[in-house]
């Protein structure tokens, strides 16, 4: 009975040892599908490498194997205090892990992500070390260009908004902070919570800026929006991932309520000008003092009667629907006062100055 006993216990034994180390090959074959995996002595020689490994590096394995690992990594490191104390620190059985810079067969820079697994024998003693690396060169690439822009995007003048692909605000620059700081009684939320919030509280109709900002194919859009009485002039780009991917939008935006009422203003003026029913001719004179008469106006330059007909005119003269001027090379003449109905063109050039002069006939 004791007999039977230990044989079955023994068979069971080696049953679960064979499991064991059926799951251990497969989830090494599974490591070598996925992963660059080389293995060396203690003292940096190589020993093995799989294919992974070899098209990352460019180096077919016969071309490597009995090569000491300095062949990937550039002389001024290998001769370096820090290269010895790293290979010190495997044969010590210590494992590392990082992010190293090796170089390949063609001389080319390539980045790994990598971890050194010491191997250790039946008397716990290492033997040899094993590295499991992933080819990260991309993503090291794409930080480094971050990291240029980064500085760039934070001393830039201009506002700067970043959100994600669902418009949550994840990013504002000093500038934004800045240009908000006056306007931070209007804002829905308070300065210091911007980030993190979304686009939507900035607008009374959330789904028609959604429909827009959703789609890359829309951008980039410009838009106007009120923050209380304050106008803010926005325009909002794309912003794509290494692969093309479109991540969220970029927002650039300035205060121009000031601007806007200063057009209006003018848009006014003018079309009163336009539209008014007696002949106006308007003339901006370096002179604050100049004065003038319709009959004094006519045959006469309109830069400035002191200045010979031989002067090149240099002011400008808008001039109504019932006005008409005629621009020869070397003057202004105005050939009529009284004659419609007349050309609404305007004449500009360089002079300006701070009065002007208006004259109905």
């Amino acid at each position: 009975m004791t007999t039977s006993n230990s044989k079955k216990s023994t068979q069971s034994a080696d049953v679960n040892e064979s499991v064991g180390m059926t799951n251990l090959t497969g989830q090494l074959d599974a490591v070598n599908k996925v992963m660059a995996v080389i293995e060396f002595e203690l003292d940096g020689t190589i020993i093995a490498a799989n294919e992974n490994f070899c098209n990352a590096v460019g180096y077919r394995l016969d071309e490597i194997q009995g090569q000491h690992h300095r062949i990937f990594c550039e002389a001024s490191y290998t001769s370096s205090p820090e290269y010895k104390a790293f290979w010190d620190k495997l044969g010590r059985g210590q494992f590392e892990a990082g992010e190293y810079k090796r170089i390949t067969k063609s001389g080319d820079e390539i980045w790994i992500n990598a971890s050194y697994n010491p191997i250790f024998d039946e008397n716990g003693k290492p033997y040899k070390v094993v590295k499991f690396a992933s080819d990260v060169t991309e993503q090291v690439k794409f930080r480094r260009k971050a990291g240029v822009m980064i500085p760039v995007v934070e001393n830039a003048p201009t506002n700067i908004i970043l959100a994600d692909s669902d418009l949550n605000i994840t990013y504002v620059n000093p500038a934004t902070v800045n240009a908000l700081k006056p306007l931070a009684h209007l804002l829905p939320v308070a300065l210091d919570q911007v980030v993190g919030s979304n686009i939507d509280i900035f607008h009374k109709d959330p789904s028609y800026q959604r429909k827009i900002l959703s789609n890359p194919k829309n951008l980039p859009h410009q838009a106007f929006i009120e923050l209380g009485d304050e106008i803010l002039d926005l325009l909002v780009s794309g912003i794509y991932d290494e692969e093309g991917e479109y991540v969220g939008p970029m927002v650039t935006w300035e205060l121009v309520t000031e601007k806007r009422q200063k057009e209006h203003e003018a848009a006014e003026k003018s079309s009163m000008v336009e539209n008014a029913p007696v002949n106006i001719i308007m003339h901006w004179c370096r002179a604050p003092s100049s004065k003038w008469t319709a009959s004094s106006l006519i045959g006469s330059c309109c830069c400035c009667r002191r200045l010979s007909r031989s002067t090149r005119c240099k002011t400008v003269v808008p001039v109504n629907r019932l006005n008409k001027t005629r621009c020869t090379q070397s003057q202004l003449t105005v050939r009529s006062t009284h004659r419609a109905p007349w050309s609404r063109r305007a004449i500009r050039s360089k002079c300006w100055s701070a009065s002007a002069s208006m004259v109905s006939c």
